[in-house]
């Protein structure tokens, strides 16, 4: 009695959501954006916009936008920075010769090094010793370098030099 029925239309509007945002795991300098793998998701699909064949860049932390493309009517298509954290590439050191015989000459372990980028140089290996008299010594190889990290151990060994003396001859003596 004291109040007068009505009737109204409400409009509810529900604005569309935003996936969450990607993360991704570490990758290695010397990687593309194709290494890097960003999230599935049932509502669209994320993809690099600077590309998959991009590369990761140097060690460090790089940032690059990522792009959501919905495939549901629910979901916005957007951009967003995502930082990729790129570790040092772990190079192999293998040691080709580390053993030589005494020859009056400093002698040192020779190597190779392995899995460097193509178009950089040959990182600077440290730790390498010399020797020259028969003995042994420790030697750890070392690169250390703001993309590149390996350790390699060995031993420099020069071993004595055997003289070879001509044949003795057997003499009778009366």
């Amino acid at each position: 009695e004291n109040y007068n029925e009505a009737t109204t239309t409400i409009q509810v509007v529900i604005n569309k959501a935003y996936v969450a945002l990607p993360t991704v795991e570490p990758t290695t300098y010397g990687n593309t954006l194709a290494d890097v793998k960003l999230p599935t998701s049932e509502f669209g699909t994320w993809t690099w916009k600077a590309g998959n064949s991009t590369s990761v860049g140097t060690a460090g932390t790089h940032t690059f936008v990522a792009v959501f493309e919905s495939s549901s009517g629910n979901y916005e298509d957007y951009e967003t920075n995502v930082n990729v954290v790129v570790n040092k590439k772990v190079l192999t050191i293998d040691i080709l010769n580390s053993t030589y015989t005494y020859d009056g000459n400093a002698h040192t372990v020779e190597f190779k090094v392995t899995g460097v980028v193509e178009g950089d140089n040959n990182p600077v290996v440290n730790g390498n010793q010399s020797l020259t008299d028969a003995g042994s010594v420790n030697v750890t190889l070392t690169i250390n370098t703001p993309n590149y990290e390996a350790t390699q151990s060995c031993v420099l060994t020069i071993e004595p030099k055997i003289e070879e003396f001509p044949e003795l001859l057997e003499v009778e003596c009366d």
